[in-house]
């Protein structure tokens, strides 16, 4: 018997271990693996299998191992049978919606209402009509 159980697992979680100690946060999320980096800037990046997940809740993963045995577990080099990570581009909305994927939130780089290239002063030849 297949134990299917669905969890969702957002990037920029924090992956925490069976002892409470923090592993590092998501920095992707792959079919089999995590990719969880460590340190300030993220120095070190370590591939977590992703059979190591208990559960999750909207800001932590919870292991079902210490953190030590889970970054034993760990590999510190590209996982081979891991494909998802060759992929260069994301599926589209519309496609994962289709088949119940989640979207993924869109991302916030503090840029607010930032405008774009053609602001509301600009024609569609460029030319600033505020400024002559």
């Amino acid at each position: 018997m297949v134990n299917e159980r669905k969890i969702v697992i957002s990037e920029g979680s924090i992956a925490i271990g069976s002892d409470g100690e923090s592993c590092g946060r998501v920095a992707m999320v792959g079919a089999k693996y995590l990719v969880i980096v460590e340190g300030l800037f993220g120095q070190h990046e370590r591939y977590l299998p992703i059979d190591l997940v208990a559960w999750a809740d909207a800001e932590y993963i919870h292991l079902s191992h210490t953190r030590a045995n889970a970054l034993a577990l760990a590999l510190d080099e590209l996982p081979t049978d891991e494909l998802i990570f060759g992929i260069a581009n994301p599926i589209p909305a519309a496609e994962r919606e289709a088949v119940g994927l989640p979207v993924p939130p869109r991302r916030d780089f503090g840029l607010g209402d930032a405008p774009s290239p053609q602001s509301a002063h600009t024609d569609a030849d460029g030319f600033d009509r505020e400024r002559g």
